[in-house]
């Protein structure tokens, strides 16, 4: 990433977790915020697509959670996963009861890690004679969220969008857009379409459907719907400001007379809109009065950005908030009055497709990996006329403060200390005036203390017809016999 936007003395200090996919190289990542690469879990972690990647708190430690599975038009199939802060993978979660997989929108650790809220999307048959179809029954997916005990993955409470909600409070017309024609199991109609669940101090559950452009509080006891905000029942007069096809709602306090939640207004789909620009929004509920009213929102800078799908919300312990833009790969950190204090892009625009990320996050992390650190070494020649250009970079870790590079003529040593250099991204340089045949990196701390080695590393020295081709930092990477283009570079390792 490269941020457009950093006001260094506003922002906070930590890490950008997402999940950015439709690029080359898909999968969880984190970032600092000079926009510099952490960690990738690219064919590391498991499959492409990882949602709600967090810091989450599992067996009183941090740990990081995400979903992972593939993506399957507007859900996905897959299960959660639970990794140490060394990136090793200690537990996954599966779906409860019934058959099926956990699906991509949700898996909210709650509880002090002891439940986790998931989503499934269920396809079942139905009577569709109200939609036209009347020769047979149709199909529609169930919305469906479950709380699962994290350990043994019992089911400590289910709900049932087709049990409490009437198809009439859809805004989305079957067989428009991507909403199913209701004609099998894989073209269900999806007129709910579940996409975030959190709990509150009472146990009770707020959710929120995207194509009833509703969020929905449910009583823990007995699964019925306790209220409504927006949709076609509100059950509260919504003031000064609107919602729609929205995304992430998460509960920031909730009392006897006022309830504060955050969301992601995505305010249109593939068909419809009802704002000129998708936005975080806090909004306070006044129970009493029954009144909505918008506490703050958060608006992409340079215009704005409208996004028809994901996106989300979140509160930072010192009242900043990071905003992701689902679609559009962008994500910011905000003021609490709005200010935008940080802001980039994820990824290229001119990849093959166009990237995207369901949710952006921002957390305190520290890892030291057990992996070792990564070296490629390389020199034009060993007659020591020329430079030995060596890159090293360690996944995942943030402790590095500056490199050692030790050499020796044999890989069984002695090795001597030939230089070092600050870690400035996530792969530093050194460049050694010399040849250096075999080659050790050692990672150090701000304070100078070992952290780890990479293993010894021989330099790579190319030919005399392959020489030809290459200049003093690299070779260039073969597109076709006989013709190359692209002098290797730090970006390529």
């Amino acid at each position: 990433m490269n941020p457009e936007i950093f006001n260094s003395s506003l922002v906070t200090p930590g890490y950008f977790f997402v999940g950015p996919f439709g690029n080359n190289q898909a999968g969880p990542a984190i970032y600092d915020n000079q926009g510099h690469l952490v960690w990738t879990g690219y064919g590391s972690s498991g499959p492409p697509t990882a949602n709600s990647f967090i810091v989450c708190d599992y067996g009183d430690v941090d740990r990081l959670c995400m979903f992972q599975g593939n993506q399957v038009g507007g859900h996905g199939y897959g299960h959660g996963v639970i990794m140490d802060n060394q990136y090793n993978i200690v537990h996954s979660v599966h779906a409860g009861d019934r058959s099926g997989s956990i699906d991509s929108h949700e898996f909210n650790m709650v509880k002090n890690g002891s439940s986790v809220l998931v989503t499934q999307y269920f396809p079942q048959r139905y009577d569709l004679s109200d939609n036209g179809i009347t020769n047979g029954q149709g199909w529609v997916i169930d919305g469906l969220f479950q709380e699962l005990d994290v350990e043994t993955g019992s089911v400590i409470f289910e709900w049932s969008a087709l049990d409490h909600v009437a198809l009439n409070e859809t805004y989305v017309v079957m067989n428009q857009g991507n909403s199913g024609d209701g004609l099998s199991a894989a073209t269900a109609y999806d007129w709910f379409h579940i996409n975030a669940v959190d709990i509150n101090a009472d146990g009770d559950y707020y959710m929120s459907a995207r194509h009833t452009s509703c969020i929905y509080k449910i009583n823990h006891n007995n699964g019925d719907i306790i209220w409504r905000l927006g949709g076609s029942q509100s059950t509260f007069d919504i003031q000064g400001f609107n919602f729609s096809y929205q995304h992430d709602v998460r509960v920031v306090s909730d009392n006897s007379s006022t309830v504060v939640l955050t969301l992601f207004d995505n305010a249109a789909n593939e068909l419809n809109q009802s704002s000129l620009q998708s936005s975080g929004k806090m909004v306070q509920i006044d129970l009493d009065s029954k009144v909505a009213t918008q506490i703050q929102a958060f608006y992409a800078p340079n215009g704005g950005l409208l996004s028809q799908s994901q996106g989300n919300t979140q509160i930072l312990p010192n009242g900043n908030v990071v905003v992701g833009w689902g679609n559009h790969p962008y994500l910011g950190e905000f003021s609490s009055d709005g200010k935008c204090l940080w802001w980039s892009q994820i990824g290229n625009l001119d990849e093959a497709y166009v990237v995207q990320n369901y949710r952006a996050y921002k957390f305190n992390f520290t890892s030291n990996p057990l992996t070792r650190p990564a070296v490629y070494s390389y020199a034009l020649n060993s007659s020591g006329s020329a430079p030995t250009s060596i890159y090293v970079s360690w996944n995942g870790a943030t402790e590095v403060g500056s490199w050692n590079f030790f050499s020796a003529t044999s890989p069984l040593g002695p090795f001597s200390s030939i230089g070092n250099t600050i870690r400035d991204n996530f792969e530093s340089m050194m460049t050694y005036s010399s040849y250096a045949a075999f080659v050790i990196a050692e990672a150090v701390d701000v304070n100078g203390a070992p952290l780890a080695n990479s293993s010894v590393t021989p330099t790579f020295v190319p030919g005399d017809s392959l020489a030809i081709s290459c200049n003093m930092t690299g070779c260039p990477t073969v597109m076709t016999y006989g013709g190359a283009q692209n002098i290797l570079s730090v970006g390529d390792l």
